[in-house]
């Protein structure tokens, strides 16, 4: 029942389709909703992607302007989804773009590709299970600190779209087989 209530929430998405959750629990691991509009834009630009913005109720209002900023083939299941029916839609798209997440987790256990955003947190230490994920960590100087709060935010700065770009758009022209399939 959860499969077939993904399927009807992405029917009108063909072609690539790909999940963005810009939420997590800390503060110091949400990548800025700026950063996500732009990759979502590229995405939608370069990729004619299908976008399916995932979370709970405390991402809604990322989502709203992730949303708002791409209107087409842009489908907004945040706050609306079940455990299973999160676990069907990210089984039904081909890539999902994340912070360091319990949905990233989820994802990589269902065989979905993943780029995973690294800020306070390891990659080593958590990065998805299993092969054919990007990692985009940051590169300053308190990366991987594991602070919940931080008053100085210099990851969010430095791990800019543009720098995570070039990978992630390399590993979605990976995806054209499963995309065609």
């Amino acid at each position: 029942a959860d499969r077939d209530w993904a399927d009807r929430q992405l029917r009108e998405l063909t072609g690539l389709r790909v999940a963005i959750h810009a939420g997590a629990r800390w503060v110091t691991k949400r990548w800025p909703a700026e950063h996500f509009i732009e990759i979502a834009r590229r995405l939608n630009r370069e990729f004619a992607a299908g976008l399916v913005l995932v979370g709970g109720p405390e991402e809604a209002e990322a989502a709203a302007r992730i949303a708002a900023a791409v209107p087409s083939r842009c489908e907004n299941l945040v706050g609306k989804t079940s455990l299973k029916q999160l676990a069907a839609v990210l089984g039904r798209v081909h890539l999902l773009i994340t912070n360091d997440s319990g949905p990233m987790h989820l994802a990589a256990a269902l065989g979905t590709r993943v780029a995973a955003i690294f800020t306070c947190t390891s990659p080593e230490r958590a990065r998805p299970y299993g092969p054919g994920h990007a990692i985009f960590a940051t590169n300053v100087w308190c990366a991987a600190s594991y602070l919940k709060k931080c008053s100085r935010m210099e990851c969010m700065a430095e791990l800019t779209p543009d720098r995570i770009w070039p990978g992630l758009s390399a590993l979605v022209a990976t995806l054209g087989a499963d995309v065609a399939a």
